[in-house]
């Protein structure tokens, strides 16, 4: 099955500075701080965006116009069942730093509302193509998206 982490585009940026993805700087019970980094295992990243959107889009002060980024993880092994507190039924965690050449990222959406601290989401806009890690470049390769009218809706 798949793996997904949903992360902002300032996280996308510190990942392409250090090359991979890194373990999360704050301790999740019983997880220590550096040791882990939360992911999702699901057959469907446009099921695991809408449950977990709002809350990882609070949890990272999202503001009106930021983007939000679905990852692909591809060919990881060091995972293991999450034991933290958080009771995500598709919550893994990654022990140590995943390689940016296993990451791709799927599809983006923007919040479109931030009232009274819940955030909403523009439409999920999923790649017709994953934008793939280039090292010559430096970048992840841009792709089109669906058309709005392919879109998954938020729900």
């Amino acid at each position: 099955m798949p793996f997904y982490r949903l992360i902002s585009k300032k996280e996308l940026e510190y990942l392409v500075a250090k090359k991979c993805i890194e373990p999360s700087s704050e301790s999740w019970f019983p997880y220590k701080a550096g040791e882990v980094i939360c992911i999702f295992e699901s057959n469907s990243p446009s099921e695991i965006f809408n449950k977990y959107c709002r809350a990882i889009g609070s949890h990272r002060q999202l503001k009106i116009d930021d983007t939000i980024l679905v990852l692909e993880l591809s060919n990881i092994s060091k995972f293991e069942f999450d034991k933290s507190q958080a009771g995500w039924p598709e919550s893994r965690v990654h022990l140590g730093p995943i390689p940016i050449e296993k990451v791709s990222v799927i599809a983006e959406a923007t919040v479109s509302d931030n009232k009274h601290g819940r955030i909403e989401f523009s439409n999920l806009k999923i790649y017709q193509k994953p934008k793939l890690w280039r090292a010559e470049k430096n970048d992840f390769l841009q792709n089109n998206l669906v058309n709005d009218s392919e879109s998954i809706e938020n729900n």
